[in-house]
């Protein structure tokens, strides 16, 4: 039996803003399982720590395992570079991959040369069971959830079952630094975090893999526990402000009311956000939006996805949109701010669907102001539905791991999407329409400070156009995107205040 009993956890760098990178939710769960098993944990984390890669070189002397998470994107790049690091100086270390990616396409991440395991879906039984296997030199063709390498070959030992998530610890906060991790406060005063209580989705939207993944099936805390983690989280952290990094949030109104009640008996005086559903917002009676408001919800995320009826059934939303504004008029009512997110360049997407898009984005923020209603490009995300059709309609799947380094849906362009279209998305997103239409941040940036004027005559141009659906001559636009693209070159991690005028 090997007396190793350390373990290492890597969260790669996602190439985010530093100002609004949020904590390493799946580290942290894992780590606190391992942790109560006997474990000894280490987390790294590349986003706030550059050489996290070279402390983790400098210490793996005696280490049982290497951990990586990653989701599609820009973290592929630099958890395979780690990988590789530690293969080429300590070859005899597995490194075992996790997250959403591996879930997703466990086949093709395990044939990089730098892999040795992968852990599928919900990792706490399955990444334990295979450390008790190191260290007994176990067999391990009955742990559920894992894929390995044997004979030149790749074994899946297929899924398991989703676990009730009440009977894990808490997250392990403990193993980071809170305050490293500003994410996005609502001042500067609060301490902000993200809490994560619930695992699958019984939705079945089609750009998303979490249905797929957890075929429909959703485990979540009791009403009873969150309230405690949270408590528990503003006595030793002193947190102000904490968002729900849940798939959908409210989805049971039993389970809402009692979390709710929850939170104002306990007078946990803090601000919360979470994700919901449109349709289920509007349909909230007078009672259960207040209990929400008293018990401080600050802001609730109804994605939309689509500007039409015809597209919000392609994708199989099951929403209406008769619902919508409903929603937007009773969280503005109740002072709750409405994050409303929409997806443009969809397989299959008829021509005009942008300009829908647009025309709700006006009407929400003419309800709300306040409304936060981001429009971003559609990504396939691996094996969901739309996946497939994307491929129908000429997007090209990558072969291998590193293929998907580069994927974003900020920066991912599908073939039928043009640059004439991105333009347009880009300018009304980030400039026109919150610009337009001001948010009480906006408002007092153009009332105070030495950018006031300019913040005005912005604002002025801006209104102007979306009320007259002219955007031509855009050499407003294209000065903000020229200083934009100046900042992103000069330093990825420098806050473009002058440009926010969303937030």
């Amino acid at each position: 039996m090997s007396n190793k009993n350390k373990v290492v956890l890597y969260f790669p760098d996602t190439m985010e803003n530093l100002a609004m990178i949020a904590p390493p939710l799946s580290l942290m769960a894992i780590g606190a399982y391992l942790e109560k098993e006997g474990f000894e944990v280490v987390i790294y984390d590349r986003r706030i720590d550059e050489a996290a890669q070279d402390k983790i070189l400098s210490d793996l002397e005696g280490v049982l395992t290497v951990g990586i998470t990653s989701l599609t994107g820009p973290q592929i790049a630099d958890g395979i570079e780690l990988s590789r690091r530690v293969k080429t100086a300590y070859p005899e270390v597995p490194v075992v991959w996790g997250g959403w990616h591996p879930s997703l396409l466990p086949h093709q991440t395990l044939s990089n040369p730098y892999i040795d395991y992968v852990v599928r879906g919900q990792g706490e039984l399955t990444f334990t069971e295979l450390l008790r296997a190191f260290q007994d030199k176990g067999e391990i063709s009955s742990i559920k959830g894992l894929l390995y390498k044997k004979d030149g070959g790749i074994v899946d030992n297929g899924p398991r079952e989703l676990m009730d998530i009440n009977l894990f610890p808490s997250l392990a906060y403990h193993m980071i630094d809170v305050r490293k991790y500003p994410g996005r406060p609502s001042s500067k005063s609060d301490v902000y975090t993200t809490i994560r209580t619930q695992q699958g989705c019984p939705h079945r939207c089609e750009f998303c893999a979490e249905p797929i993944v957890y075929h429909r099936r959703t485990v979540r805390y009791t009403p009873q526990r969150t309230v405690e983690e949270i408590e528990k989280l503003v006595k030793n952290y002193g947190i102000t402000e904490i968002s729900f990094q849940d798939p959908t949030f409210v989805l049971s109104p039993k389970h809402l009311r009692e979390f709710c009640k929850g939170m104002i008996d306990r007078k946990l005086n803090i601000r919360w956000s979470a994700t919901a559903r449109y349709t289920t917002i509007a349909k909230m009676d007078e009672e259960m939006l207040g209990l929400l408001k008293t018990s401080g919800c600050d802001m609730l995320h109804p994605g939309v996805e689509a500007g039409s009826q015809e597209m919000m059934d392609y994708i199989k939303k099951d929403q209406s949109l008769d619902y919508l504004m409903d929603c937007v008029e009773k969280l503005a009512r109740y002072g709750i701010r409405g994050l409303y997110s929409f997806i443009i360049g969809l397989p299959g997407e008829p021509e005009g669907e942008i300009s829908k898009v647009f025309q709700l984005v006006k009407k929400i923020k003419e309800a709300d102001p306040e409304a936060i209603v981001p429009v971003n490009f559609y990504t396939p995300y691996p094996i969901s539905p739309l996946y497939h059709k994307a491929i129908e309609h000429g997007f090209e799947e990558p072969k291998t791991l590193e293929g998907w380094k580069g994927f974003s849906a900020r920066k991912n362009r599908m073939p039928w999407v043009n640059r004439k279209m991105e333009d347009e998305v880009m300018k009304k997103d980030k400039y026109y329409f919150p610009a337009a239409f001001p948010s009480e941040v906006l408002n007092n940036k153009m009332r105070k400070g030495k950018f006031k004027w300019m913040y005005r005559c912005f604002h002025a141009i801006a209104r102007f156009r979306v009320n007259h659906n002219w955007y031509s001559f855009d050499i407003d636009w294209k000065l903000l995107l020229r200083y934009w693209k100046f900042w992103e070159k000069y330093n990825r991690k420098l806050p473009l205040h002058n440009i926010h005028f969303r937030w």
